[in-house]
């Protein structure tokens, strides 16, 4: 799960929380809950500080982010995965 605020991102833990304790109940698996808020990303199931977001630029301008789409590794019997 992630979640995209503009405020900073100790505000995000109870939408998180509510989304987390919801996806349980009805029986999702949750591997992690994380936030990109103005003030940094991070795991909203830690009390680790937010990581500055130039982290995920500097990612980006070394080459090492990912490719692909929505609909890559779709089994090939399933028309279109959401």
């Amino acid at each position: 799960m992630v979640i995209y605020t503009d405020q900073d991102g100790h505000t995000t833990r109870p939408i998180i929380g509510a989304l987390l304790d919801r996806a349980t109940e009805c029986g999702f698996g949750i591997k992690d809950a994380l936030y990109f808020a103005r003030d940094g990303w991070g795991s909203a199931r830690t009390d680790v500080q937010p990581h500055p977001l130039t982290d995920i630029n500097s990612a980006l301008a070394a080459g090492r982010a990912t490719t692909g789409d929505q609909h890559s590794g779709c089994p090939s019997s399933t028309p279109r995965c959401l």
